[in-house]
């Protein structure tokens, strides 16, 4: 059964597609391309075999028609040997069904965890190695810009969750309250007071 630490930066994603390129650039420093389409689609690789395959999340990047780059979003809160086989059957899939390059994006909640996560996986074909771009909060810069937070308000969340009793604490805190300032309000929403 999912939890709340498993589903948290699954909904981040789900109710920001745009985050994911963002931590690509920030955290992994790759040039992914900077359109304007960024979408969240399905999660399930449905094939011949009566097995289904979900995957947590899966963002892509340019016209949905046409991506130019496919990411599949995993939460990992443990090592699962297991995740070894699934991951490489879920982008085998998703570059077949989008016709696109896609890449492995793991977030995970603490360093072990990420490090454990990033093992490469020996594919058995000469020089087939997936390396799985694995991230913690202590990945993610700082979110300092007022702008930048107001834009991805879930990015500032990540930053105040790693960064808040850092050299830059007050910084990403008082982004952090701009960015959620500017969250449009629901009925049953939450109030902050500063």
């Amino acid at each position: 059964m999912p939890t709340n630490l498993h589903e948290l930066p699954l909904e981040m994603v789900r109710n920001q597609p745009a985050l994911v390129p963002e931590l690509l650039r920030t955290v992994f420093h790759i040039d992914v391309p900077d359109q304007s389409a960024v979408t969240l689609t399905s999660e399930s690789y449905a094939d011949t075999n009566p097995a289904e395959l979900r995957c947590d999340a899966t963002v892509l990047l340019g016209e949905p028609d046409a991506p130019t780059l496919g990411v599949v979003v995993e939460s990992q809160l443990r090592v699962k040997e297991a995740k070894s086989y699934s991951w490489p059957a879920y982008l085998a899939s998703l570059r077949l069904r989008r016709k696109c390059p896609v890449l492995l994006l793991v977030i995970c909640p603490d360093q072990a965890t990420a490090r454990g996560c990033a093992v490469p996986i020996e594919m058995g074909h000469p020089g087939w190695v997936l390396e799985p771009l694995t991230m913690s909060p202590e990945g993610v810069p700082p979110v300092t810009d007022e702008a930048t937070a107001r834009r991805l308000p879930e990015l500032a969340v990540l930053s105040a969750v790693a960064h808040h009793e850092g050299p830059s604490g007050e910084a990403v805190l008082t982004s952090l309250v701009t960015a959620l300032g500017s969250c449009p309000r629901t009925p049953g929403s939450y109030t902050i007071n500063t």
